[in-house]
């Protein structure tokens, strides 16, 4: 790269760098839970010996994927390189026009194809700067990888974390937020399973169904898209909350299952009413305090009898859906079979320990997806 363009480059990240402060990128005080994503990413960079000639590719997660927020992330990555003083090549990696794909495999720092992004030069030199996304809990961590071009031999590398609920933020306020109200689609199955003299029978779950003591339930799930789910079992008599899916992220076209592949939830005790429900968003809020607080209030106020009441554990799920992701459509729980459409193919479902049941999917669309089916459990 010539001297010209290098200084263009460096001119151009500087007046990037300016942008993000400019545009309140930088949260200076006013928020004590963590700090922008530039400035954590610039304390470590300047950690390193230094950075010269950089190819950046930019954020993803470990599956390769580019979750909710990762433009934030890059261009908060560029930025930094250009307050820390780094040229970055702006024919390789995210500067390319059309942005590349990233594999990684075998917990790797550097995606599998690094060396096709590089750049077209030969021999390569320089530096290449790869970061993956993880999160846990309320946070967000950023590990940086910085490999020397040609060997792809490790220099440096750093891990930094930002508060999610920032980001969230950032996502919310910025062009990234039709992230959050593209339509999902997910194939979902309750799986019901009844054993009596040996044999394993399949039942059918909908609204208002009675079980019986001793069956057992299983949920899987497949998504279109990235995206949370959330399953669990409220039951009806005390509000307890039984979780089958925690809060956790879901990748496109892979299958999530609660309990397990091959685990199930019994239903120990009869005379009960259950709700199985069901929470899918582009993101889950991790602080749900409020929530369960307003859910024990209706217990405590006895607003809950059997199926009596259940609009108002509806109404509640709806409402912390609809504040956590900005959508322009009220969130409404789907309950009932008639507006359902139901997958014409069956699903074969294996289990280990010989049995097979075959399944239609019902398909659920939507920004937000609250599903909700309550039903009966009786003594055998």
């Amino acid at each position: 790269m010539n001297r010209r363009r290098k200084a263009f480059v460096s001119v151009a990240l500087g007046l990037l760098a300016f942008s993000f402060v400019s545009c309140g990128w930088l949260i200076h005080g006013a928020r004590s839970r963590g700090t922008s994503p530039e400035v954590a990413l610039v304390d470590v960079i300047n950690e390193w010996s230094g950075v010269d000639s950089v190819t950046v590719l930019g954020f993803r997660d470990h599956w390769g994927k580019s979750p909710a927020g990762t433009d934030i992330l890059n261009r908060a990555l560029l930025s930094a390189l250009g307050r820390s003083g780094a040229v970055v090549n702006p024919d390789a990696g995210i500067t390319r026009s059309d942005q590349p794909t990233m594999r990684y495999s075998g917990g790797q720092v550097l995606p599998t194809d690094w060396r096709e992004l590089t750049g077209e030069d030969t021999p390569r030199h320089g530096l290449v700067l790869a970061g993956q996304i993880r999160e846990a809990d309320t946070w967000t961590y950023l590990r940086l990888a910085l490999a020397d071009a040609a060997t792809g031999e490790l220099t440096n590398h750093g891990t930094t974390r930002i508060s999610q609920g920032d980001l969230d933020q950032l996502v919310a306020s910025s062009g990234d937020s039709i992230l959050a109200t593209a339509p999902l689609n997910v194939a979902y199955h309750v799986v019901v399973r009844r054993d009596d003299a040996g044999f394993a029978e399949m039942i059918d779950v909908s609204e208002g169904a009675t079980l019986i003591e001793g069956d057992r339930l299983q949920v899987r799930l497949q998504a279109a898209q990235d995206c949370e789910a959330f399953v669990f079992l409220y039951a009806s008599a005390d509000g307890e909350r039984k979780n089958l899916l925690d809060p956790q992220r879901i990748y496109d076209s892979r299958w999530s299952y609660a309990p397990g592949e091959n685990s199930w939830t019994s239903f120990s005790e009869g005379d009960q009413v259950f709700t199985l429900y069901l929470l899918v968003a582009p993101r889950i809020d991790a602080d749900r305090q409020t929530l369960w607080e307003r859910l024990d209030e209706l217990q405590s106020q006895s607003k809950i009898d059997r199926m009596s009441g259940l609009h108002l554990v509806d109404e509640a799920l709806a409402d912390f859906l609809q504040q956590t992701v900005a959508v322009s459509d009220s969130v409404q729980a789907i309950r009932g079979d008639e507006a359902i459409s139901i997958a014409e193919e069956t699903e074969t479902f294996a289990y280990s320990d010989g049995v097979v049941f075959e399944h239609q999917a019902e398909n659920l669309e939507g920004s937000i997806i609250l599903r909700a089916i309550s039903f009966h459990v009786r003594w055998k």
